[in-house]
């Protein structure tokens, strides 16, 4: 997964390599450019050491030695992006790609931490429950334990894995241990229950999986959104 993401990093940087193209061949162009003048042509051809057999000949026989198909090539795509053309379409790309970047970091993307539990050892990696025990830990003990020791961090996480048994046995949601976080999210679309689920899902994602620092408030706005839903889905 990180790979796919390196890839898109490396084309925006290639993107922004490409980007100034256009001023160094105008550069080239200019650093290059000579006028001569009739009379100075003149003095050049008629001095013996530029007495060649056939001048048209000989600078045609020498561009094609120094010319290739790669080299014809590379100028054609280089020209066409110094274009104006070229130029926007390079950076179209380049807010393409970054904006689908920030877009996957930030919009919870399932590569990046809905699925980390997989892809990390230690703890994250220990299975939470299958279906059937989902609904038989009693999660409620298992939080109030995590507060009573201080660890926000597994208290926040016993009090998502409530959520989720609540939401399962007011058949909300179908639990399967193969489920993303996302997955619930998305089966609570026409409920009343998707926004708060929301913002406990991205506190839950950011302490656990992100392994960011809990301050008291954030834990206590979590606390409190968590029971508010609680109490409606206990009726």
């Amino acid at each position: 997964m990180r790979g796919r993401y390196n890839i898109y990093i490396l084309l925006a940087c290639l993107i922004v390599f490409l980007l100034p193209v256009h001023k160094i061949l105008a550069a080239d162009s200019i650093a290059t450019e000579r006028i001569i003048t009739e009379t100075q042509w003149q003095q050049l051809t008629n001095d013996s050491t530029f007495n060649y057999k056939n001048d048209k000949e000989g600078v045609t026989e020498v561009r094609k030695r120094n010319s290739n198909i790669f080299t014809t090539v590379a100028i054609a795509i280089l020209t066409f992006f110094a274009s104006g053309l070229g130029q926007t379409i390079l950076w179209l790309l380049f807010f393409f790609i970054f904006g689908y970047v920030l877009f996957k970091v930030f919009a919870g993307d399932r590569g990046l931490f809905l699925r980390r539990n997989k892809e990390q050892g230690g703890e994250e990696n220990l299975p939470i429950a299958d279906e059937e025990n989902l609904l038989q830990i009693n999660w409620e003990n298992r939080l109030l334990q995590a507060a009573k020791d201080n660890d926000t961090r597994l208290a926040i996480r016993y009090g998502y894995m409530w959520l989720l048994q609540l939401l399962q046995s007011g058949e909300l949601i179908q639990y399967r241990n193969d489920k993303t976080n996302y997955d619930y999210y998305n089966e609570l679309r026409e409920t009343a229950y998707r926004q708060d689920f929301k913002r406990l899902l991205r506190v839950y994602e950011y302490a656990w999986y992100g392994h960011l620092p809990v301050t008291a408030a954030t834990y206590d706005e979590f606390m409190n959104t968590f029971n508010l839903v609680k109490h409606k889905l206990r009726g």
